[in-house]
């Protein structure tokens, strides 16, 4: 019985320690980068699906000159998909590609413009916001026409079609403000706001090339677009609120007289702060819409997330405590009866053995940073570099 209760200890530390039961190599995944989701004629969603390809590094030789002699090397391949759930398109993806999608890697999400006028931008996004891969700082994007034909574009100076749209969002917003930069988190706190209201960037072509340009911001009411803001409306409500490095918006307020065509729900606001910038000469910012229980919205998003991150955390603590007390019972039902046995002396030495046992179970459920192993580590780590730089000097050079 004594052995039998000690076995299934070392078997029940042996599964917690173990860390590789699940793992997988990297050629088993295909690392997406972009994703785009459109509504098919059908009614089904239609799932273009944007993958980094490894293969177009060759190195070397003559596969090094075949990738630049050929186009064929791309950095990227899309995979498309339909579905009537975007669960179900995500689905079919390894029966096309081969490989298990992996969303941790992902930059943009391109929605198309006929699907969220006819959806909730809510539950198209709700995948990505409750998968465990996906992150809350991916950029959702709306797309003029057929979002997956964005995906065909060759990248300009990025690796991928993905990375250039999110270097083309961010940068955009911050030194034009001609559009919007909400992530995936913010554009969810945003719609359960009470107003209900959200505003994402636009992506369309312009110009007499059709080049692609990411400026003018899509409006959602009720998680339903209603309003694609142009260019200089949308850069008047982005310049209002956070001023773009290098521009001097007191010297376009003297613009205000040039006929624009503005949405008529913002014409009240734009007037009005134009009319504030001419009296004041400086640029004025609105005041923070107040959220439910005081304070602005993002205030009330900062806390919101604080407060699900420490009731994980706490879960996880929890989780980590019942581990630890369930195999302390099985250790002390294993030894008690010799406990109770033996001397003082084997009494001493097993309590000094338990001690750093107990010490580390400690640390491994309130992760609180006192010294553990790594510190003990640290501290033999310069004498182990003595050691093996006299007895081989050239390593140690």
């Amino acid at each position: 019985m004594r052995t039998f209760a000690r076995l299934t200890v070392i078997w029940l530390m042996s599964m917690v320690a173990a860390g590789c039961w699940d793992n997988r190599e990297l050629d088993e995944y295909g690392f997406v980068q972009a994703v785009a989701i459109d509504r098919q004629d059908d009614g089904r969603i239609k799932l273009t699906t944007h993958f980094y390809n490894p293969s177009s590094k060759s190195e070397g030789g003559e596969g090094a000159k075949s990738a630049q002699n050929s186009k064929s090397a791309q950095k990227g391949i899309n995979i498309r998909t339909s579905g009537d759930t975007i669960f179900e398109a995500i689905r079919d993806i390894p029966m096309k590609l081969g490989r298990k999608a992996k969303w941790d890697h992902m930059r943009i999400i391109l929605l198309g413009e006929r699907l969220v006028r006819t959806q909730n931008i809510g539950e198209v996004l709700d995948y990505f916001s409750r998968d465990h891969e996906p992150r809350g700082t991916v950029l959702p994007l709306i797309a003029d026409g057929d979002a997956g034909e964005y995906l065909e574009i060759k990248p300009f100076i990025e690796q991928t079609i993905g990375q250039q749209f999110k270097k083309m969002e961010t940068d955009g917003s911050q030194y034009s403000a001609k559009t919007s930069r909400v992530p995936l988190y913010e554009l969810a706190i945003h719609l359960k706001n009470p107003s209900r209201t959200a505003a994402v960037a636009y992506i369309h072509r312009s110009g007499p090339g059709g080049d692609v340009v990411i400026s003018k911001v899509a409006f959602f009411k009720q998680g339903k677009l209603a309003h694609v803001l142009e260019e200089k409306d949308a850069e008047d409500r982005t310049g209002s609120r956070t001023e773009a490095p290098g521009r001097d918006r007191r010297s376009e307020a003297g613009e205000a007289g040039r006929p624009r065509n503005r949405h008529p729900d913002l014409q009240k606001e734009s007037e009005a702060l134009e009319t504030a910038r001419a009296r004041l000469g400086r640029s004025v910012r609105p005041h923070p819409v107040p959220g439910p229980g005081g304070g602005s919205h993002a205030q009330h998003g900062v806390k919101r997330r604080n407060a699900v991150r420490y009731e994980g955390e706490e879960v996880a603590m929890y989780g980590k405590m019942v581990c630890l007390l369930v195999l302390g019972a099985a250790m002390l039902l294993a030894d008690g009866q010799a406990l109770r046995e033996a001397g003082r002396r084997e009494r001493i030495v097993y309590g000094a053995l338990a001690a750093p046992l107990l010490y580390l179970g400690l640390l491994f459920v309130t992760q609180w940073p006192w010294p553990n192993l790594d510190a003990l580590f640290d501290l033999l780590a310069a004498p182990a570099k003595r050691i093996v730089g006299g007895l081989n000097p050239a390593a140690s050079s």
